[in-house]
């Protein structure tokens, strides 16, 4: 057996292994200690002599509608925040969709230009092949190459050919970089939204 709970105006202040009924009465004396709360001491004198004293601390009804209503303001609060940031999200996003958008085509045009130019470099480069400063003799008759005997024909195919290689480069290159951009930081971050259940 765990004992009986001593109770004073409904409020447990004790245990007591004791019956109730050999209890003696006892004496309450109430204390206002500062505005909002009520300090409760509570003397019980047992039939064996033994005095039982305790303090409980309560909050009065005013107090707590206080409370409860600076909780409610509290949450109110909240939840306009979560609802402030979710929009500014929203507009972000909106925002960073349009740029993303337009520079991505930027970024696959300029691939596709220099995949264009890199093709057609390598064209120029593989019709240069015949007699040059470069290369002094190619096979002749291959299926695969027109070998051509014209020196001057050969030397402007060869410029053809490093220009539009050097040209399909850098368009390759700044249609990644602009890829990249696009992927990393035209990205909205993710709005940090507060616990609607969290209690301030």
């Amino acid at each position: 057996d765990k004992g009986f709970t001593i109770r004073i105006g409904g409020l447990p202040v004790a245990v007591t292994p004791m019956k109730p009924l050999w209890l003696m009465p006892g004496s309450v004396r109430v204390t206002v200690i500062k505005s909002g709360y009520v300090e409760q001491s509570f003397s019980v004198l047992l039939a064996g002599g033994d005095r039982i004293s305790r303090v409980v601390r309560s909050i009065t009804h005013r107090e707590r509608t206080r409370k409860n209503r600076l909780l409610l303001e509290a949450r109110e609060k909240k939840k306009a925040l979560i609802l402030k940031k979710k929009l500014e999200y929203a507009a972000a996003r909106k925002k960073f969709t349009y740029r993303r958008q337009v520079l991505s085509i930027i970024g696959i045009t300029a691939l596709a230009v220099g995949g264009v130019a890199l093709i057609a470099g390598g064209y120029y480069g593989l019709n240069a092949l015949g007699p040059s400063d470069r290369v002094e003799s190619a096979p002749r008759d291959t299926w695969w190459v027109d070998v051509r005997d014209d020196y001057e024909l050969a030397q402007r195919y060869n410029s053809n050919a490093r220009i539009l290689s050097i040209s399909g480069a850098v368009f390759t290159v700044v249609g990644v970089a602009v890829l990249i951009y696009c992927k990393k930081f035209l990205t909205p971050r993710d709005p940090v939204l507060l616990d609607s259940e969290e209690t301030p």
